[in-house]
This record gives structure tokens, C-alpha cells and sequence, in this order.
């Protein structure tokens, strides 16, 4: 059994490309289970597309292809489903990840998937590559979306798996690992340095209305001593120094959180860890950033999304922002590079909402910031809640992420919403007190990414005409 498992592609490109850890923990699993026969393609890093795909795919032959999305990625993963059915219209095409898992119905309906799995993909996959083999019909499992003549079917939801440390260790091995230093990973700190991401939990209790809720709502994660040995493997047998975590909210556990950093630095990795996934501000504390540079922390972000404390109670996340300005000033003063994840544009969020976020950002000492527009992505409280109209269009997803399309949830018309956007990027970056922080924080004061840095501001700031959305080839 032969299967072939892609990372769809942005084809608008936004400037940031991670590895798809997703599918290596898929190929790590399917391998334990005997399947030995599995290989992973990130076109991201690929020249010659689509030439390079169609060329794997008459090479390998693969009886199986899972395709991984995020919603921005829908139309690059419905391009590749129809190039494999027309390369080997026998295959079977699974669809995954976060677009399948919200938008089960469309997936099923496209003639060149035949199965969309939801959620988590580990047991599933397994499920139906077992299926497969034996030339089994798959309507009874668990946790997938199919057509059965006009009609779209949904099975029952599957079970999360509780042990993540039952998983196998990523198949990092299917990677070019070395390829990742030359492309921006969401740590812009980790640029050119030779860096895996990882994920040592899933699932987050909280009940933002604008989350997507993909890995469930219950927190579950590796014990201390599997993420040490997690990262012991990357440093000794692959070479990583760099680690960009990505988890959704890493400090849910805050004692867990702590033993996790106390173990790394017992282990005596030398290691650089970007803490990257948007931690929670108000679960932190002195004693928990008083741990991370002996664990090789260098640069943390937490997601405080909005200034407004109106705003925070509409959208549910309820932060309590003094606690978090706290801890940012405590942790730059600690020498750690901090980072802020804000979203303007919310269902009911007034301009004065906006102006509370810019004078939040602007008073704090972070180093760096980004800010977003919020969409109604379905599947979520925001987006199903939404008339259809404002709610975000998959046809056009991949505009969203560069700020280029507005589909939307605000009352307030777009053109305010990119002016205080630009505003916010504005008055939080000329100032020149933050530039010299910004640039002294940075490690080894790295040139390249000094550069890197200041070509954002600029992209931030003084380009203000929003371009039109094409395809890229």
C-alpha cells in the first residue's frame, strides 16, 4: 500500500511557510502500524509545480493521497485532488486538516475527493488505509464526510486520542529539514537557522468565539519527559538547534508548563526556543518567565487579540489585559523578545474599540506585533452565527490572509477598518524608541533579520494601497 501525503499550498503567498508537521506525525503513525511505504510532499519548498506533483504521482503510483489544508489553502487542495484523478483516477483522494474539518460538505462534493476527514487524522487515516487495502467500503467510519450518490454523509464524530505520549515521534526523516532556514517560519527569530517546528499539546478550554476548534475543546498534552526526549532526538540525530512551538496555547497547564521548562533545562539541551503557537498572558507569571531562559526561551507570543476589555467580553476570550502588560514589560526586561497577535474588525466593535487596541499595543513593551482582521470562518461561534453574506467565502480565502479582501464581519465599512489597521502598524512601529528595542533585542544582532524586520514595517506602514488577488502559478 502505497501513500502519498501533500501540504496543500498558499496560492496567494503571505510570507511565512512551517513544516507540515500535521502529515509527518501521520506518516510517523501510519509507519508504526506497518505501513512502511509512505512518503510526504510540501510543495511550498518545491520548484516546477505543478510538473514536480504530476511527476511524483506516475513515479510513486500511490494507492492512497491525503491532502492537508488550512481554509486559506481550499483552492491549492482542489487543484491537486483533480490533478491526481487525472493522473490516476483509481487513487483515492483524502481530504484534511482545518478546511475539511469545517467545510466537511464541500469537500465530499468535490468529485475529486472522495473522502474528507475531520479533526484529528491519526486513527482515522489508519482506518481507512486498513479499508483500503482490503478493499473494504468505508461508510462506517468514524469521523469522516463522503458522497453516497447525490447525498453528503457525515459519520459520528471520533474520539480525541487522551495519551499523546502513546504517538510515535514525528517522521521527521521525510523532510528535507535543512530547507526550512531559507523561508520565514512564523519565529521570524528563527530565520536562516536550522529549526523544526513542534506541537507537544493539543486542544484549548477556552470559548473564543472566532476559534477554529479543530484538535477539540479539552486540553491534552505530552508529559515533560516526552517533550525532552522529543527535542533530544531533533538535536542529536537531525541537527535542530532551533524550535518553533506551535501549540495553541502551550501554558494552559501553568504547572505543567513550568515542569516543562524545568525539565529542558535540567536536560541540558542548548537550544533556542521561540514560543510561537500565542501563549496566554494571564497564566503567566514571574516564576514561569523566571524558568524560560535557562530552558533556552529567547522569544515568546502571546494572542491578546484585542485592548478593548468591551471587546474581549463579546468575543469571550475575557483577558485581563493589566496582568498581561504586566508580564510583557517583566519579560522584555528578562532580555526575552516578546510578540503580540491582535484582530481588529469584530462583530459590534466600534472604532473606539479599534482605538483602545492601538493605545494598548502602543504602551506596551513589545517588541513586535501583528494584527489581522477577523473573518467568520465556519465552525466557528463567530462564523456560524453570522448572515451568509458577512461570513468568509472559501472561493476567495486565500485574500483574507493578506488583508486584500473584505469579506467582512464588521458593521463598519472596510475602508475604516484598513485605516485603523494601518494606523495601529503606524503609531506602534515610528517610534523610534521601539525600532532601537526592536533591533538591540535581536540574537547575535543578525543583519539579515534586522532587514527582514524593517521590510515588514514598511509592508505595515507605508504601503497602503491594497493590491488585487491573483493566482500565483
Amino acid at each position: 500500500m502505497k501513500i502519498l501525503l501533500i501540504q496543500a499550498r498558499f496560492t496567494v503567498h503571505f510570507g511565512y511557510i512551517t513544516p507540515p508537521l500535521g502529515l509527518i506525525s501521520l506518516s510517523a503513525f501510519l509507519k508504526r502500524a506497518g505501513f512502511r511505504d509512505v512518503e510526504v510532499m510540501h510543495p511550498e519548498i518545491l520548484g516546477g509545480w505543478p510538473g514536480c506533483l504530476e511527476e511524483r504521482l506516475r513515479k510513486f503510483k500511490p494507492d492512497i493521497v491525503g491532502i492537508s489544508a488550512m481554509t486559506a489553502q481550499a483552492r491549492s487542495m482542489r487543484e491537486i485532488a483533480a490533478l491526481v484523478k487525472r493522473v490516476s483516477p483509481e487513487t483515492l483522494v483524502l481530504a484534511g486538516g482545518p478546511y475539511a474539518t469545517h467545510y466537511p460538505e464541500k469537500c465530499a462534493a468535490d468529485p475529486a475527493i472522495d473522502a474528507a476527514v475531520l479533526h484529528e487524522g491519526e486513527l482515522t487515516l489508519l482506518e481507512l488505509v486498513r479499508l483500503r487495502e482490503g478493499g473494504l467500503p468505508f461508510d462506517g467510519v468514524r469521523g469522516i464526510a463522503f458522497r453516497s450518490g447525490k447525498e453528503i454523509v457525515r459519520t459520528p464524530p471520533r474520539d480525541f486520542i487522551e495519551d499523546l505520549d502513546s504517538l510515535p515521534l514525528p517522521d521527521w526523516g521525510a523532510l528535507d529539514l535543512g530547507a526550512y532556514r531559507n523561508f520565514l517560519p512564523c519565529s521570524i527569530l528563527a530565520y536562516k537557522q536550522r529549526y523544526m517546528s513542534v506541537m507537544n499539546s493539543r486542544g484549548c478550554p477556552y470559548r473564543c468565539t472566532f476559534c477554529h476548534n479543530v484538535m477539540g475543546k479539552k486540553f491534552r498534552a505530552q508529559s515533560p519527559e516526552r517533550v525532552v526526549e522529543e527535542l533530544s532526538v531533533l538535536h542529536s540525530e537531525h541537527g535542530i538547534t532551533h524550535i518553533e512551538v506551535i501549540d495553541d496555547i502551550a501554558n494552559c497547564d501553568p504547572e505543567r508548563f513550568k515542569a516543562v521548562l524545568r525539565a529542558i533545562a535540567a536536560s541540558g539541551l542548548k537550544l533556542k526556543i521561540y514560543l510561537a503557537g500565542g501563549l496566554r498572558g494571564d497564566l503567566l507569571d514571574e516564576e514561569t518567565i523566571d524558568l524560560m531562559p535557562a530552558a533556552g526561551v529567547v522569544d515568546l507570543t502571546g494572542a491578546v487579540e484585542s485592548g478593548s476589555p468591551r471587546v474581549q467580553e463579546l468575543i469571550k476570550k475575557n483577558l485581563d489585559l493589566g496582568r498581561i502588560k504586566r508580564m510583557i514589560a517583566y519579560a522584555a526586561r528578562k532580555g526575552l523578545y516578546v510578540q503580540g497577535l491582535f484582530m481588529i474588525g469584530f462583530p459590534g466593535e466600534t472604532m473606539r474599540d479599534m482605538w483602545k487596541t492601538l493605545c494598548f499595543a502602543a504602551d506596551s513593551k513589545l517588541h513586535f506585533m501583528m494584527i489581522a482582521t477577523c473573518f467568520g470562518f465556519r465552525g466557528t461561534e463567530l462564523g456560524d452565527g453570522l448572515d451568509q453574506r458577512a461570513a468568509m467565502n472559501p472561493e476567495n480565502d486565500v485574500s483574507v490572509y493578506e488583508g486584500y479582501s473584505f469579506t467582512s464581519c464588521s458593521h463598519l465599512p472596510p475602508r475604516k477598518i484598513k485605516l485603523m489597521k494601518f494606523l495601529i502598524n503606524l503609531v506602534f512601529y515610528y517610534n523610534p524608541f521601539r525600532l532601537w528595542r526592536l533591533i538591540r533585542a535581536l540574537p547575535n544582532r543578525n543583519l539579515a533579520l534586522a532587514g527582514v524586520f524593517l521590510r515588514k514595517i514598511v509592508q505595515k506602514t507605508i504601503i497602503f494601497k491594497w493590491p488585487s488577488v491573483g493566482h500565483r502559478p
